[in-house]
This record gives structure tokens, sequence and C-alpha cells, in this order.
């Protein structure tokens, strides 16, 4: 189990540029630490916490990006799912998809490739359902680290997007049988009514090597969304994994949208951009995983 060590102001914990913590990260590696663990003790870092504060059978939303910030989203959803919890993962495309590693193998381990099925009106997945026409996406393409742009997928006749249902793997099923479901990149409305069923939402779109003024779709429409969740229901909480999605983690400015995270559960380090005036308004609680000792 990971220690977070809420910031304080007058903390002596070091604060590290985003270059550096890369460099950091090669060293772990190069110390015999792969970055697939890394990986897998920043996600479990999180779920630990959300674990905390959630209640039984509450349910989270995990928006995954598809670089390495979306690969940690996919160890904590599986986390929660083999602690009962009900998650719903958000993708831009399917696991198998993915282009940057270890973010790749750590969804395909989730159990990534199951059966696909749509979401009701209420944004829960059907209990049930009917045999559904396979995933269609309008062109082939790769879902690379940093897209301009992504295909919507086509279900038949449903206008419903493709959910992927597995059994998560990387340490073992559920105690109660509970199953992930993988919506692959929805469209808002669909979102909304899934954010709308949540109490918890983890934000782990865009990670520490963001560093833009405006965010790109389908993210920019999934940021709005989650912030417009926030403010329409109190006892929703976001959890943003490193830095909020939009926010640069190197000079702390804002994108248009940013993510307004309740909390965030930044990794190894400390980083410059979370501790000016915009990083603390959409960090919210700051805290730092020890997932690994600094060299």
């Amino acid at each position: 189990m990971s220690v977070l060590k809420p910031y304080a102001p007058n903390s002596s914990e070091p604060v590290l540029d985003v270059a550096e913590v890369v460099a950091l990260e090669k060293r772990i590696e190069s110390a015999g630490t792969p970055l697939l663990e890394l990986m897998r003790r920043a996600g479990r870092s999180v779920s630990e916490w959300t674990v905390g504060q959630l209640q039984p059978n509450q349910s989270t939303v995990v928006l995954c990006g598809s670089g390495n910030n979306g690969g940690d989203g996919w160890v904590i959803a599986d986390d929660l799912v083999r602690q009962g919890y009900p998650v719903a993962l958000v993708t831009p495309c399917p696991a198998a998809e993915l282009l940057a590693e270890p973010a790749r193998t750590a969804a395909i381990e989730v159990g990534a490739l199951g059966k696909y099925r749509p979401i009701t009106e209420h944004g829960h997945c059907e209990p049930d359902p009917q045999p559904v026409t396979p995933l269609i996406m309008a062109e082939p393409r790769h879902c690379g680290p940093d897209p301009q742009s992504f295909a919507l997928p086509v279900i038949g006749k449903t206008g419903y997007p493709a959910l992927q249902s597995g059994t998560p793997v990387l340490g073992g099923a559920s105690s109660n049988n509970t199953t992930l479901d993988i919506l692959v990149n929805p469209d808002t409305d669909q979102l909304v009514r899934l954010l709308d069923s949540a109490v918890f939402v983890v934000d782990a779109i865009l990670g520490t090597g963001f560093n833009g003024s405006e965010l790109r779709e389908p993210y920019a429409a999934w940021v709005n969304a989650v912030n417009a969740a926030r403010g329409r229901h109190a006892g929703l909480t976001v959890v943003a994994v490193d830095v909020p999605s939009g926010l640069s983690a190197q000079t702390g400015k804002a994108a248009t949208p940013t993510i307004m995270a309740d909390a965030t559960i930044t990794m190894l380090a400390l980083k410059p951009g979370l501790l000016g005036k915009e990083g603390q308004q959409h960090c919210g609680k700051l805290m730092l995983a020890r997932i690994a000792e600094p060299n």
C-alpha cells in the first residue's frame, strides 16, 4: 500500500520539473522496477484512496486517455471492480488499439477484449443484453498517445456506443462477480447520463506531458461534461491522477477546458504547475503518492 502525503504550503517535499520526473522514472526503471510496475502502483494508490471514500455499491466513472495517464486509469478501474465496486471506464478506443506503453499492456491485462453491450437511457449497462452488432469504426485508425480526433463507433441501428465487459485479471476476479463495463468513445449525451449515475469520477485523461492552450476532442467534451456534472451534483467527487487534465504540470497554466478536481494524487514528486494559483484552484486537495523512493 502506498502512503499518501497531503501537500502543505510549508512542505519540505522536493518539487521536480516534469523533465526531472521523466529522468527519475528512467533511473527507477534502470534500477530494476519496470514502468508497468510503477503504473500499477500509481493506479492502486488512487484506488486505495477512492475506496476509502466510497460506500458499498456506489459507482465510479473512470475516464482514460490514450497515453500512460490513461493506463493508470485502467489499473484503477480493475482494482475497484475486484473490490466489488461498479465501474464504467470511458476510453477513446479499445485497448488493443492503444499505442502507448505500458498503457496498452495494462489495458489488455484488465480484460478489455470482452462483449459489447449498450447502455440504458439511465446510464447503466443492460444486465442481459440481446446480441449486438460488433463495434464498427468509421475508418481504421490507431489510438496514439496524442490523437487529433477519434472516429465514433457505430453499433447496428441502436445508436448506442459500444461497451465491453471483461473479467479483470490484474489481481483476480472480484469477490462478487462484478464486471468492468467499458464505454468506447460515447457521445456527449451518453456520457452525461453515465456521469449523472455516478458518485465518483476518476480523471485519467491527460498527464504531465500535456502543455497546451486547448484540449482536442473528444477530451474537451469529456472535461466539459465532468465539470458540468460536478456543478449539478454536490455529492459527485472528482479525483485527478497525477494532474488535472488540461493543467500544465510544468507551468501551471490551465487550458480550455481544464478539469476542476476535488482531489489530485500526484506520483513520485510534486510538480511546479500544481502549486501555483491556477494549479491549486484545479487540483483541490493535493496529495503525493510515493510509489518509489527517489534516488
